[in-house]
């Protein structure tokens, strides 16, 4: 039972498919469980007008997030994917130049299209399993910089000590190759960062400025952006 003065987090992410996935956290003194909503379709996306210059930015803004994402995957894989990230950046300034001569909808409608059928692309990539463990690697450190930076000095010492402990056993799990047991860590690293920010909201422009800095804002848009709302009963 959820009881007045119980606090409800709101875990979201929107991938590249524009399916929404979300957890609901609940800490009180009767409950403390997190639940899976299970993934979502956002009728939003589906009602995106493309007409005109508002058309020809939410084009761009899909291949701007798709460029984004790219250069996050040629830092984390480097020589192991330079090949396909060539290609697919090919794609991307191909998109762009089409971008720049058209303002038709149905173009900026393929084009952002084909933007999010690149971002699905980079998923594939990163999800093989040759490469997850650099992926998930490089977001374990990514959070922990971000962590030290932004949030530690007032974290306190048991936040503080908890992350940490996550973040010993995220690099133990993908050393033994235990990656599930690595994301369940790094989710929970990611919670102990939104909450914190959440507690301070002077600090919150700083969290989100520091996240963008470092890189990892599309992930965990991903992965953050995206991640979490504080609703208190």
């Amino acid at each position: 039972m959820i009881r007045r003065g119980d606090s409800v987090y709101v875990y979201w992410t929107l991938d590249e498919n524009g399916l929404l996935d979300c957890e609901l956290e609940i800490k009180g003194q009767a409950i403390a469980r997190r639940f899976k909503t299970g993934k979502m379709f956002t009728i939003q996306r589906a009602k995106q007008n493309f007409e005109g210059p508002e058309g020809v930015m939410l084009a761009e803004t899909t291949i701007n997030t798709a460029k984004e994402e790219l250069d996050e995957l040629r830092r984390t894989l480097g020589p192991r994917a330079a090949a396909e990230v060539a290609e697919l950046e090919k794609q991307i300034e191909r998109h762009r130049v089409d971008l720049r001569h058209s303002y038709e909808a149905d173009t900026s409608r393929s084009i952002a299209e084909e933007g999010r059928a690149i971002r699905q692309e980079i998923s594939k990539i990163k999800g093989r399993r040759e490469n997850v463990g650099y992926v998930l690697r490089a977001e374990t450190e990514s959070l922990v910089e971000i962590f030290n930076s932004a949030i530690r000095p007032t974290a306190g010492t048991s936040a503080a000590a908890r992350f940490d402990q996550l973040a010993r056993q995220a690099r133990g799990s993908i050393d033994y190759g235990s990656m599930e047991d690595a994301k369940k860590s790094i989710s929970e690293m990611q919670g102990i960062f939104l909450e914190r920010c959440s507690n301070n909201p002077a600090s919150l422009s700083t969290c989100s400025l520091t996240w963008r800095m470092n890189g990892r804002w599309q992930s965990t848009r991903r992965n953050t952006t995206d991640w979490s709302k504080k609703a208190t009963q």
